[in-house]
């Protein structure tokens, strides 16, 4: 397995780079991330962060901090959107009503699909409600949605 390595360099048009090279926590697989810096000692303290934020989570955040918010829902609609599961008269899984749970997050999608995951706040969410209370119904009455 391969160690958690990193350097700075400058590229031939004269710009200044810190690159970490560190196993994927999951495959074993070498992963390599380059951030852009303004000078030297900005791609050793890039470099330095890297490093840190890799210690904190065992290389984790630094595969993921590019995921958007659709990519996180196309993962819960693969893994966890099925149809009810029932164990005689008992619901032991799944949803009742997979249709409802597509149409929720299909909203959600159109609101922050390309966002990335680190820039959704609270706030952000508080005006998605807001948005989505305000909204017309096909009645013509403000919304009382549940997403």
């Amino acid at each position: 397995m391969a160690k958690v390595w990193g350097k700075q360099y400058q590229r031939k048009e004269g710009s200044w780079w810190a690159r970490l090279r560190f196993p994927d926590p999951v495959t074993g697989r070498t992963r390599y991330i380059s951030r852009k810096a303004k000078n030297k000692r900005d791609a050793a303290d890039l470099v330095d962060a890297l490093k840190r934020k890799h210690a904190v989570s065992d290389g984790r955040a630094l595969l993921h901090e590019r995921k958007t918010f659709g990519d996180l829902l196309a993962f819960f609609e693969a893994r966890y959107v099925k149809e009810a599961i029932y164990a005689g008269d008992r619901k032991i899984g799944g949803y009742r009503s997979v249709h409802s749970v597509r149409y929720r997050v299909g909203i959600l999608r159109t609101y922050f699909g390309a966002r990335l995951l680190t820039s959704v706040t609270y706030e952000s969410l508080r005006t998605f409600r807001e948005d989505r209370l305000t909204t017309p119904t096909y009645r013509g009455t403000p919304g009382r949605s549940r997403v």
